[in-house]
């Protein structure tokens, strides 16, 4: 995944990643065309090589809006 923030009429990139957290979770699973219990259970006994991933075509994008003070909250006004 890629994240970015955009702040002062400027797009920064953040990070690019493969962590699975919680945007880049809804992200990517929004495009998989398997069942997710199977791939869990697959993890689970082990026999991940023999899964068959399947993905849509076409794109995802999640927003997120974010505190000005994050990640330090202790400056934030009520």
């Amino acid at each position: 995944t890629i994240n970015v923030i955009f702040s002062n009429k400027e797009l920064y990139l953040l990070e690019i990643n493969t962590r699975l957290g919680d945007s880049e979770g809804q992200t990517i699973l929004k495009l998989a065309d398997f069942d997710f219990m199977k791939l869990l259970e697959a993890l689970y006994e082990q026999t991940l090589s023999d899964f068959n991933f399947q993905w849509k075509t076409g794109f995802a994008i999640s927003v997120n809006i974010i505190n000005k003070d994050y990640p330090d909250f202790r400056e934030s006004k009520p």
